[in-house]
């Protein structure tokens, strides 16, 4: 993959929100995709499909942005979905040793989701900021902190059981907040 292919493609204009994710999915362009996904919801948008077909691997951070949005998207009237199409054997795995799989319907492949994927000569943006291989705007400590929290306290509201996987990452960022 040519490095400049990396980061979060998106094609916001349509009955849903189509998410590519081309390269790794970190700490580092969680907050364009955070960003982006509030955007989306906050305009009415309720339908989401994330294509990892070509995500090379998501750190805990990324995986907590996607909870929380798919979150919040279950809080709405009615609850909505998100939906994971063309994810690894090792991503299907990694969602579900998190019991995300339980929040997100993961799919195979976007055969049982027709008119899910992008219409044909349809261009995806991409997301600024969100390339890790160098095209990241540095957020200040704090923000980065705080986006780190948040993530991981979400993979533990989607579910208890990820608690101890993540308990001492959080008591380090917790240990990191400026005093108050």
């Amino acid at each position: 993959m040519n490095p400049s292919e990396s980061g979060i493609f998106v094609l916001p204009n349509t009955p849903w929100v189509y998410i590519r994710v081309i390269g790794r999915g970190s700490f580092q362009n969680s907050p364009a995709l955070r960003t982006f996904a509030a955007d989306m919801i906050q305009r009415g948008n309720r339908q989401f499909v994330l294509d990892l077909e070509q995500c090379g691997g998501m750190d805990s951070t990324f995986l907590g942005v996607l909870t929380g949005i798919g979150l919040s998207l279950r809080q709405q009237k009615p609850p909505v979905t998100v939906y994971v199409i063309h994810a690894s054997p090792r991503s299907r795995d990694l969602l579900k040793s998190l019991w995300l799989d339980r929040l997100f319907s993961v799919k195979a492949d976007d055969a049982e989701l027709p008119g899910f994927g992008p219409p044909d000569g349809a261009t995806l943006q991409k997301l600024p900021y969100s390339d890790p291989t160098g095209g990241i705007k540095t957020l200040p400590r704090e923000e980065t902190r705080e986006v780190m929290l948040t993530a991981h306290d979400d993979l533990i509201r989607a579910d208890s059981r990820n608690a101890p996987k993540f308990a001492e990452v959080i008591r380090l960022l917790r240990e990191e907040a400026p005093p108050t």
